[in-house]
């Protein structure tokens, strides 16, 4: 077993002598006590983010209120490392919080409240509107999972397996697992610019499904597979397919194009290109707005920190610019018939 990918924690809730309207009053004001921001609220539940800060950026609490039953889940949703206990530690604070309104519960004070809060009411039910980029339907929690495709995890599984799989066809063939020649990367499907003259276009998108070395491919790996989990659930796998081949082309068109000449592999520019889509997407309305800013900081700091670190000598970060700006050209290109697709739901 390995860590969730969005590390969370559940407690089922009885509220038999309140009301779901008191209930529901009362859990708010404990939030909103407690500094989260209230984000989608129905008459069956909540979803509130922690206001930003420096240790917590992306960390989200739902309740869904079902009967005389409530669920609570805190959870982590953006790229930092998750503090232990944490989770748990929030559902606890509200409660304590929560117990002591209702201890103090005035009916007619809380009636005015939900009557305030029915104007903010969304039409739809918490449970599905609680979709990415904070969770996918299904949570990944164990190590083979994240090889595994579901309904809303297809073609990020799928991709991570087929990079895999022709490392592990390099390391078979006798390619060297940490430090491949260049002879052997041309050999597998390397972009580079000689041959890419000669006609061999086709190396623009194999040199996407190459890396040097296992760490090279780890990293990627893990940033495909996070960027997946946010993003593939709002395109669809179809979507996010396209998205994905034609940014990892983008990638190494720009790569061609800045370098006199260069030999380049890595999955990197497609990636960033996916994360150049969140970005797009994370500047219109078809992300919740409540938890918006905190995930466009998270990914921001995130996307340029790692520009920054691919100055570095010996890492194509022409590759990566390309991607990302393709990315966004891609992200606001799908922005209509996403917005359509939301509004028909």
């Amino acid at each position: 077993m390995v860590p969730e990918l969005s590390p969370k924690y559940m407690e089922h809730l009885s509220f038999e002598s309140l009301t779901a309207q008191q209930f529901l009053v009362l859990i708010i004001e404990a939030a909103k006590k407690l500094n989260w921001n209230i984000g989608l609220i129905s008459e069956e539940g909540f979803i509130a983010y922690r206001k930003q800060s420096n240790a917590s950026q992306t960390e989200e609490l739902k309740i869904e209120i079902n009967g005389k039953y409530a669920n609570l889940e805190s959870r982590y949703t953006g790229l930092q490392i998750p503090k232990k206990h944490q989770n748990k530690e929030n559902l606890q604070a509200l409660l304590s919080i929560f117990i002591g309104l209702k201890n103090t519960l005035n009916q007619d004070e809380v009636a005015g409240k939900y009557e305030a809060l029915r104007t903010n009411f969304v039409s739809k039910r918490i449970s599905l509107l609680s979709q990415p980029p904070s969770t996918i339907k299904e949570d990944i929690r164990t190590f083979i999972g994240i090889f595994k495709t579901k309904a809303d995890y297809y073609f990020t599984p799928i991709l991570i397996d087929v990079n895999i799989l022709i490392f592990l066809g390099m390391f078979i063939s006798g390619v060297n697992i940490t430090s491949p020649d260049q002879a052997n990367l041309i050999k597998w499907g390397a972009n580079f610019t000689p041959l890419i003259l000669k006609g061999e276009w086709w190396r623009l998108i194999t040199s996407c499904f190459l890396h040097i070395g296992i760490l090279h491919l780890l990293m990627n790996m893990y940033a495909l597979m996070y960027i997946g989990l946010l993003l593939e659930p709002h395109l669809g796998k179809t979507r996010f397919i396209i998205a994905y081949l034609l940014t990892g082309v983008g990638a190494s068109l720009t790569s061609f194009w800045w370098h006199e000449e260069i030999l380049s592999v890595g999955a990197s520019g497609a990636i960033f290109g996916m994360y150049g889509v969140f970005l797009a997407l994370l500047t219109t309305n078809i992300i919740e707005k409540s938890s918006r800013q905190a995930l466009l900081t998270s990914i921001g700091v995130f996307v340029v920190y790692s520009l920054i670190g691919g100055m570095k000598y010996g890492i194509d970060n022409a590759a990566h610019i390309g991607g990302l700006i393709s990315g966004i050209i891609i992200g606001y290109v799908y922005y209509p018939s996403l917005k359509k697709r939301i509004s028909n739901f």
